[in-house]
């Protein structure tokens, strides 16, 4: 089911982090192996941070920081045209797409579950 957390994946220097292992696999438990946050503006594309997995032989997260309210700082709302739409499937698949501020399109699907750190 579709639920609220409140969290910040970034560092001090704003650098994207991975999530706890001992949070991790609490979610994972839950059968939570993917969030989408929007809290933190943080860049033009989602940022896809992956902790964990099986290669890894720890508890696996996907975590999409969507918020891009940052987007385009020379425009009056700092955002300008760009836009971001990201889709959680039941399949737990999810599709990215949208618009960056340089008017490019980009769309790309993240696979179900957390997955290997080194695939999206």
């Amino acid at each position: 089911l579709p639920s609220v957390i409140q969290s910040r994946h970034v560092d001090a220097k704003s650098m994207p982090m991975e999530m706890p292992e001992h949070l991790t696999r609490t979610l994972n438990e839950q059968n939570i192996f993917k969030m989408v946050v929007g809290h933190i503006p943080h860049g033009t594309c989602p940022t896809v941070i992956k902790s964990g997995g099986p290669g890894r032989n720890v508890p696996s997260m996907e975590i999409v920081m969507a918020d891009t309210s940052y987007s385009d700082m020379s425009k009056p709302d700092n955002r300008g045209d760009a836009l971001v739409e990201v889709v959680v499937n039941a399949d737990g698949t999810a599709e990215v797409r949208g618009l960056l501020a340089a008017d490019e399109e980009f769309e790309y699907t993240l696979a179900a579950g957390g997955g290997p750190s080194h695939e999206l």
